[in-house]
């Protein structure tokens, strides 16, 4: 049997852009010498997975479907380990990405912008981000518009940016 857990952005492949679907389930991850494990509402589910996850922090929050698995080809290597951590079910790792995506924030006369894993999001809701000064790494919450009815950049700009998307964004925090 082979086991999924995998997150869905609100349009292909759009990094950072998270609707939950119905059966998607909210984690938090917790990193222990005995393994890593996703933390939900319901239950403790220790990942079979040899996946690097050096881009999360622990206790970062994300969204999951999965299914389990009744074994685990994976074996701790840590031998040394005293810690244990009792857990409902094993899952294997397909994929995983951050519910707030980590952005950097970038300013010019075209506009406000989020750059995502290289790829730029105008901001249309820029107001949001007045006091956070350009070049800040951001944890950001955002869905992305097929257009911005209110931009912000009313004065003439003689500059052109290409970008991926517009977003509008939800919710910050700033990273140190």
């Amino acid at each position: 049997m082979t086991a999924l857990i995998a997150l869905i952005s609100c349009k292909e492949r759009v990094t950072g852009c998270f609707e939950p679907m119905e059966n998607m389930v909210e984690a938090k991850l917790d990193f222990e010498c005995s393994g890593v494990y996703l933390i939900t509402d319901n239950a403790v589910l220790k990942v079979c997975s040899a996946d690097d996850f050096g881009s999360f922090t622990e206790n970062e929050v994300v969204y999951v479907t999965y299914s389990e698995v009744s074994d685990c080809p994976i074996k701790d290597t840590l031998m040394s380990c005293h810690s244990y951590i009792p857990y409902d079910a094993i899952v294997s790792l397909a994929s995983i990405k951050a519910k707030s995506p980590k952005a950097t924030l970038e300013r010019d006369c075209t506009g406000t912008y989020i750059d995502v894993d290289g790829l730029d999001y105008q901001v249309c809701n820029s107001d949001k981000l007045k006091d956070v000064a350009e070049g800040t790494q951001l944890e950001v919450d955002f869905k992305e518009l097929e257009e911005c009815t209110n931009p912000d950049n009313e004065y003439i700009c003689y500059m052109a940016r290409e970008f991926h998307g517009i977003a509008m964004v939800k919710s910050f925090k700033e990273i140190d």
